[in-house]
């Protein structure tokens, strides 16, 4: 008996380390420690592996996207924006990353919590992925009614990563980022970071400014919020030619944006501008033109989509309707394509 035991000993041993070896080899791959929960901020965001669920799906293993690999670095220098001892609130998805500074107040709460806090960080990007997503949708509707917070800072047009600071915080803030481009001079996210700041504080010339730099730096920079600042406080400031560039560069990283160029065009108009108007609207044209032959090609319907948008915003609703009544037949229960087929009957 006491032999059975010790060859059974014996052999559990060398299993429960080879279970264990795998175990840590599994998790390394998988972008995550294993007796560590591997953070969403790097101590060194060049090398970073990050955790795969924080991604999109469609994410490689162990591979990362230029975009993704920017987004790394300009998220990692928004954790270090705010000073330690600044009361906060966000989201689930900025949880695990904040929940250990000293005045931390999650925004998912019945007490509305973020009411103590100075700033409010969201990532709506990411919480699409959670199952809280719809209830952090009403809390952040209750969050805008009470108007104590103003927005300050975002990624995106589509307000991905957003930033609120209480009234009265906002000098505060702005000079928050104005440390962090002194200790980063040369870094291209710390200055759209100001850039975006001073966008959203109503600073257009020095936001301008920040958006060049930030250009400058970076001439390919991952994300066309810049040049959509650079557009909006060159369009401010009477530069329309400024502008158009700008909107040009943003458009080519993103479609949608071609309905800045219709703002363009109608700025020339108003001008006396009138050959700066037509070439505008062959832009606009080429870019509807490019879209159509993209879905020919492939039936997407997410070019459908981008293109009953852009259709309906220039006044060729017919044929925005022709693309939406498209996108019905295969997802009758879109209710993006719904609500938007619901608004322009009234137009056709």
């Amino acid at each position: 008996m006491e032999r059975i035991k010790k060859q059974r000993l014996q052999l559990a041993i060398p299993a429960s380390i080879s279970i264990l070896i795998i175990s840590i080899l599994c998790s390394i791959f998988f972008g995550q420690h294993a007796f560590l929960k591997l953070p969403f901020f790097p101590d060194d965001p060049e090398n970073y592996k990050p955790d795969l669920r924080r991604l999109p799906l469609s994410t490689p293993m162990l591979s990362l996207t230029r975009k993704e690999k920017e987004r790394i670095k300009l998220f990692y220098l928004l954790k270090e924006l705010i000073p330690e001892n600044a009361p906060i609130s966000c989201g689930e998805t900025w949880s695990a990353n904040l929940a250990n500074r000293e005045e931390f107040y999650p925004f998912i709460e019945a007490k509305a919590y973020w009411d103590k806090a100075d700033y409010v960080l969201l990532d709506l990007d990411l919480s699409k992925r959670t199952s809280a997503f719809d209830l952090l949708l009403g809390y952040l509707e209750r969050f805008k009614k009470e108007g104590k917070f103003r927005k300050v800072f975002e990624e995106t047009e589509d307000d991905d990563f957003v930033i609120w600071a209480r009234l009265g915080k906002e000098a505060e803030f702005l000079s928050f980022a104005k440390g962090l481009v002194n200790e980063n001079p040369i870094s291209p996210h710390a200055h759209f970071i100001l850039s975006s700041i001073y966008y959203h504080l109503g600073l257009q010339k020095e936001a301008q400014i920040e958006a060049e730099e930030t250009i400058r730096l970076a001439p390919d920079y991952y994300n066309p919020k810049v040049y959509i600042i650079l557009g909006d406080t060159s369009l401010f400031l009477q530069d329309i030619d400024k502008a158009y560039l700008a909107y040009k560069e943003a458009t080519a990283m993103n479609p949608l944006f071609v309905l800045k160029i219709q703002e363009i065009k109608k700025a020339y108009l108003a001008g006396g501008f009138t050959k700066k108007a037509e070439l505008a609207q062959r832009d606009i044209e080429r870019i509807i033109i490019g879209l159509k032959e993209k879905e020919k090609d492939n039936k997407d319907i997410f070019v459908k989509k981008q293109l009953a948008f852009i259709l309906a915003n220039t006044g060729e609703y017919k044929e925005a309707v022709h693309y939406l009544e498209e996108i019905l037949k295969t997802e009758p229960n879109d209710s993006w394509s719904k609500n938007l087929f619901d608004n322009l009957k009234n137009f056709y």
